[in-house]
């Protein structure tokens, strides 16, 4: 089931981040690589936005050696169990093809605003 209550707090963090001249360098392409903060020396995904994230830290969710880890798991995994989404779901939020394939941006401030309204949309389609 959606951890809705998780997936909208990081639409706010990716809409806040997107007004941050000093933020992330987003890119979807990429889990996250840098200086390990959020700041202008790091350039990383929603995903990497939220394991960076003082608050998602805090749950359990950091970025390992290369990817994502959350409760034993690792990788996309780990995605789907801290958010409560299956691979699908995942993918169609997080995963700069299925950005790039619907001609929506997975670069720069228009790329996190873009995640951030996919996830509310599927917030929205998704009562429980």
């Amino acid at each position: 089931m959606l951890n809705k209550e998780r997936l909208l707090h990081l639409a706010e963090i990716l809409e806040s981040d997107a007004s941050n001249p000093t933020g992330i360098k987003f890119d979807l392409a990429i889990w996250g690589v840098g200086a390990g903060e959020m700041d202008c020396g790091t350039k990383g995904c929603a995903v990497g936005l939220a394991c960076l994230h003082p608050d998602f830290k805090a749950q359990g969710l950091r970025m390992g050696r290369s990817e994502p880890m959350f409760d034993g798991y690792q990788g996309w995994e780990a995605v789907d169990e801290f958010f409560g989404t299956d691979h699908l779901q995942s993918t169609l939020l997080f995963s700069d093809d299925s950005y790039a394939d619907a001609g929506l941006p997975t670069e720069g401030a228009e790329g996190e605003r873009a995640v951030a309204r996919r996830i509310r949309e599927m917030c929205a389609e998704n009562p429980s």
